[in-house]
């Protein structure tokens, strides 16, 4: 024993054997103990980080999508109220213009009636 070596496990690796030592892993990282099915760690974990990084690009893209389709909508609202009210007040202006104009004629009308009496 070169002082890394616990009893009952031989052959593997020290990291490994520390590892079982203290219990907090129970997996074997040996090529002849691994089947065909079983990934190592850093292949689980990098696909695992390649799912994440997938998933956080499609819901970014949703996210965005619906953010412009929600602008789009209140844009538009906006934009049929300003027109709303620029007829509005288009028809306003209209009809205090045709008022000025009566209340021109009328004053004009009395003028010549107060001339002629």
């Amino acid at each position: 024993m070169d002082g890394y070596e616990i009893e009952g496990i031989g052959g593997e690796n020290k990291i490994n054997c520390i590892i079982k030592f203290l219990g907090c892993l129970e997996f074997d990282q040996s090529a002849e103990n691994r089947t065909s099915t079983e990934q190592p760690l850093s292949a689980t974990s990098k696909s695992v980080k390649k799912r994440k990084r997938k998933m956080v690009k499609v819901a970014t893209y949703f996210a965005m999508t619906l953010g412009a389709f929600v602008f789009w909508q209140s844009m538009e609202k906006v934009h049929v109220w300003i027109a709303l009210h620029q007829d509005e007040k288009k028809e306003r202006l209209e009809t205090e213009a045709q008022i000025r104009k009566m209340r021109e004629e009328l004053l004009q009308q009395a003028k010549q009636n107060d001339r002629l009496a």
